[in-house]
């Protein structure tokens, strides 16, 4: 999965337009909990340095005081000009395109992040979880195997 930095237009006329990670810790950002982890650590690599050189990464630590542990919270937050969200780039593919939402810092990358399932096999595989794991392969490119 792909994260990426996003922002409604309304936000980034009020704000100035970041350049370089380390101007995050002037916005106002949106975080992610998912359980027990405050997912604040946002590590970038720039694109455009000589792949020949080692690529130092920026590490930013990012303080809110907007925190949801629903996407579709955090994306309306961004859409409605709350701040700057990091997230999968699959969760907004629509509001890039109708234009509610927009790419920053398209010239630094994250890390690629691997997602897994993890599931009793010694039981048979139920319809339901089947399904499920169909869709997981499909849409977000996980596979299953046996």
């Amino acid at each position: 999965l792909i994260s990426i930095l996003v922002a409604s237009p309304e936000y980034l006329e009020t704000c100035e337009l970041p350049t370089h990670p380390e101007q995050l810790k002037d916005h106002s950002v949106i975080l992610h909990r998912g359980g027990n982890h405050l997912f604040n650590h946002w590590t970038f690599v720039n694109n455009n340095e000589a792949h020949n050189q080692e690529q130092i990464p920026f590490v930013f630590d990012a303080q809110s005081r907007y925190i949801s542990n629903h996407i579709p919270v955090s994306i309306e937050a961004a859409q409605q000009g709350l701040g700057i969200l990091n997230t999968y780039s699959i969760f907004v593919t629509k509001s890039l395109q109708d234009g509610s939402l927009l790419h920053l810092l398209d010239n630094y990358q994250q890390p690629v992040v691997d997602r897994f399932v993890f599931y009793h096999q010694k039981r048979a595989l139920s319809a339901k979880l089947d399904v499920f794991l169909t869709f997981l392969e499909e849409e977000i490119g996980i596979v299953k195997t046996d």
